[in-house]
């Protein structure tokens, strides 16, 4: 392998197929140096999404690719059918009526696709885009669509049209369209629609699996960690004079007195930096004590300087007024914080806000962990 050929290995991506990577490389070598990176990037993914997967363009962007990789080999893999190409579309036209869904021979782009080429900021991106399944193994395909679609910022909207015979809905992901299909009932089409998405981007995209709402193997945050009880004052040592002569009289310990009912702790001092009498009792929600906010300032500073897939869990002991604390130092420190459970036994969650594909090059990097699996295309 010569230098070139290894310093464009990492453009590819872990779970990019052989032979979208061999294309890609191909095309990357070729017109290395007559492009920005970003640009030729763009370049070589719209080749493959061209050739591979079917992707619509505007005609002058067709055309460049096709004068750029007149020379290329191309994938003796077929290209994908008709029902499962991806068709850029405007927003006003995800409503169309029947007759222009039906109207493949067309191009429908938006206005952006042209600046695809520039800056790489495409509606849907392929390259980039991540399945997202959460722990709810009951959810449909449409809700793992939905859901897949907020994790990476899109939008997706199903579009049923119908005529005298059927129901016709079309799934649009970012403004692209990934799957058709027919039905006799709304409901009906919309499943078909939904299911062939969902398997058309499960062959290309990788799968962030959630198996559990919260991570059981985070550590946990305990008010005695972050308390701010009174200093444990030291305990009389044996050398005590005191202690001494009790032990040269006999005592081994425990309470004194005939029947040992004496006392077997010392009266110990109980500082108060108030002016509140015996008996006072602090109210919810009283005043926080500066050791409990500089602990808690420290644990979540200390968990933000490194980035860990594990949640961060403080327990239910900490009330209201805490638990509003440590959401505020959380968002100060970049953090997520969410609370969950019921009233009686509401926790915190923290974690990093990583993004589905941060999430997944990190599993990648480091493993599966207790909260998340990532299934890569085809698998």
């Amino acid at each position: 392998m010569n230098n070139d050929d290894a310093s464009v290995e990492q453009y590819r991506q872990r779970w990019e197929a052989d032979d979208h990577w061999a294309m890609r490389r191909d095309f990357i070598l070729r017109h290395r140096g007559a492009f920005s990176e970003n640009r030729l990037l763009c370049l070589a993914q719209t080749f493959v999404n061209i050739e591979l997967l079917g992707c619509r363009y505007p005609t002058e962007v067709v055309n460049l690719v096709q004068e750029l990789a007149k020379d290329l080999k191309k994938s003796e893999r077929p290209s994908l059918p008709k029902f499962a190409r991806v068709a850029f579309v405007k927003a006003e036209d995800a409503v169309a009526d029947d007759a222009s869904l039906c109207d493949t021979s067309e191009s429908k782009v938006t206005d952006s696709v042209a600046n695809l080429l520039e800056d790489g900021s495409g509606q849907l991106n392929l390259e980039t885009f991540v399945l997202f399944e959460n722990h709810n193994a009951s959810l449909d395909a449409a809700s793992i669509l939905h859901n897949s679609a907020s994790a990476n910022r899109l939008k997706c909207t199903f579009e049923t049209s119908a005529d005298e015979s059927s129901f016709r809905c079309t799934v649009v992901l970012g403004q692209c369209e990934i799957g058709v299909a027919l039905g006799t009932s709304k409901q009906e089409a919309k499943e078909a629609a939904a299911t062939t998405s969902l398997n058309y981007l499960r062959g290309l995209v990788p799968t962030l699996r959630m198996k559990r709402l919260v991570d059981g193997c985070g550590p946990e945050v305990t008010k005695n960690r972050v308390g701010t009880s009174q200093a444990v004052q030291e305990r009389i040592s044996t050398e005590n004079v005191g202690h001494r002569l009790l032990t040269m009289m006999g005592w081994t310990g425990g309470g004194v007195g005939k029947e040992g009912a004496g006392i077997v702790e010392p009266v110990m001092l109980k500082e108060t930096s108030h002016r509140n009498g015996l008996g006072y009792a602090a109210p919810p929600g009283a005043k926080m004590s500066p050791g409990f906010k500089a602990k808690v300032v420290e644990v979540l500073r200390e968990f933000s300087r490194t980035v860990v897939l594990q949640d961060l869990v403080f327990s239910p002991e900490f009330d209201n007024e805490e638990r509003k604390y440590i959401h505020t130092v959380a968002h100060r420190f970049g953090l997520k914080s969410i609370s969950r459970g019921g009233q009686e036994k509401r926790f915190i969650t923290v974690r990093h806000k990583l993004s589905a594909r941060e999430l997944v090059e990190e599993i990648l990097r480091t493993g599966s962990t207790d909260k998340y699996e990532v299934v890569l295309p085809g698998q």
